[in-house]
């Protein structure tokens, strides 16, 4: 399992501040992101911290804030900018660097060890470290850090002040390691250790914003996702978005998550879904019958479930909660009559299968229109999105960054259609070799090309309506 360490740096007893950093909004883990600063367990940390148990933990998280800050912990006078640089690039080693300095492994107090959550689909652990520092320290973030965008010294209160109030976001370790240090934590380390994840449990759920909970469910996917995200929306009325697991241990996973917040006085309003596929929709019935409530979802969507829609969505519409409001938005391409759903106040954007934080997204031809999906990921990257909330893989907090590395892998994935296309007249399994060469095998394996021939036919269809294409009769394409 990969291991990852996290240094939390603390300074002014009487009034204390943390050094928290921004993550880029283009980063491909946790984007825009508020943390501490941190990073993987290398293999040369081992010898350096072989004196402890969690030795290698302690030296990555005291190495991974060097290099994110330039910051040594107990050598703050420590200024080698091109040592960090190489160090960054892996060209030299943290031993050679330090030149002899002691690290004060000692210093640093255990914080709890957290748990990857399921839609992670890679299995890595956090630990994660305090230490008291120099009121005069100062760590930094260069502009030019291709990870960071901002590093500064915050108090935890207000910290979580601006988590409340929707103007940043931080993963359920960052926002219980903040309740801690405002607890004391630092004069009773205990205090961090109190929440079961912090132990090592795995967890279950995660508040991405105050008013809304992201509770993954093991569903029957496509791979590499393994969960589909369920998302409880509000506070006092509670709106349940795709509870898609069919597996009886999900739905009471879900049902015991909701039960507590019942029985803090919330009521349940219904079901909402983003589209119809099968692995966002297998614990519907389950919901409705325990729970009660309206099903909502576009009239294409109720056309293609096994069960009846209460309330039809249509583009434009809005979902009332008690404190909440969702801006339906319909974006049709990946199925037809997809929603998704806008929390108003925080832009927060619940996308389904728009995007995903794992894997990618598959435009069946059977049912899927590629110019559609397009002009869906386009429309959405035009709107002052602050996160996207996919149904698969964690938050997505570089909206707009992500929306266009969407845009712009489809239209150079058409492009490679072209020049495939130029080369000569070919039916869909030759045309998927002369495209396809940068995919595992296995998405190339099956009829018709397996689901690389699927996502290629998509592409094919929106050149021949374009009339940049043309289909014979013996299923042969040739370009326009």
């Amino acid at each position: 399992m990969l291991r990852t360490a996290s240094l939390i740096l603390v300074r002014n007893p009487s009034d204390p501040e943390v050094f928290w950093v921004q993550r880029s909004p283009k980063d491909r883990f946790l984007s825009h992101f508020h943390v501490f600063p941190g990073g993987r367990v290398e293999p040369s940390d081992e010898s350096l911290g072989a004196a402890w148990s969690d030795g290698a933990e302690r030296v990555a998280a005291i190495r991974e804030t060097f290099e994110e800050t330039g910051y040594l912990l107990g050598h703050s006078d420590f200024t080698d900018v091109a040592g960090r640089e190489a160090l960054r690039r892996e060209e030299v080693p943290f031993e050679t660097i330090l030149g002899g300095r002691k690290l004060p492994l000692d210093t640093l107090i255990d914080a709890g060890q957290w748990t990857a959550p399921a839609y992670f689909v890679c299995a890595f652990t956090t630990r994660f470290y305090a230490v008291w520092v120099d009121s005069n320290e100062a760590p930094t973030v260069s502009l030019g850090d291709p990870e960071l965008v901002h590093g500064e010294w915050i108090r935890p209160v207000d910290a979580l002040a601006r988590f409340k109030a929707g103007q940043s976001l931080m993963a359920p370790p960052t926002q219980c390691l903040l309740r801690a240090l405002m607890d004391g934590a630092m004069a009773t380390p205990s205090k961090f250790l109190e929440a079961d994840e912090a132990r090592g449990a795995a967890p279950t759920h995660g508040d991405i914003r105050p008013q809304i909970t992201l509770y993954p469910l093991r569903t029957p996917t496509l791979p590499p996702a393994t969960h589909t995200n369920c998302y409880v929306v509000g506070q006092k009325e509670l709106l349940i978005i795709e509870p898609a697991s069919p597996y009886p241990d999900e739905q009471a996973a879900l049902d015991r998550h909701l039960a507590q917040r019942v029985a803090a006085g919330a009521r349940i309003r219904g079901v909402a879904l983003t589209h119809h596929h099968h692995d966002h929709i297998g614990g519907v019935k389950h919901i409705v019958e325990r729970w009660g409530g309206e099903v909502m979802a576009h009239p294409e969507t109720a056309s293609r479930v096994p069960f009846p829609v209460q309330r039809l969505l249509s583009d434009g519409d809005r979902i009332e909660l008690d404190g909440v409001t969702l801006d339906v938005f319909v974006t049709p391409g990946h199925a037809p009559g997809h929603v998704v759903y806008v929390e108003q106040e925080t832009q927060s954007a619940i996308v389904g299968d728009m995007v995903a934080g794992v894997g990618s997204i598959l435009v069946d031809p059977e049912e899927g229109d590629m110019a559609q999906y397009i002009d869906s990921l386009d429309r959405l990257r035009s709107m002052p999105l602050s996160v996207l909330l996919p149904s698969h893989g964690p938050a997505i907090g570089g909206a707009r960054e992500k929306l266009t590395q969407y845009i712009e892998h489809r239209l150079h994935r058409e492009q490679q259609v072209i020049d495939a296309l130029g080369m000569g007249p070919a039916d869909i399994v030759t045309l998927v070799e002369r495209v396809y060469v940068d995919v595992h095998p296995m998405m190339k394996t099956g009829p018709g090309g397996g689901l690389a021939g699927r996502s290629l036919r998509a592409h094919l269809d929106k050149l021949r309506h374009e009339a940049r294409a043309v289909l014979d009769q013996n299923g042969v394409w040739t370009a326009r």
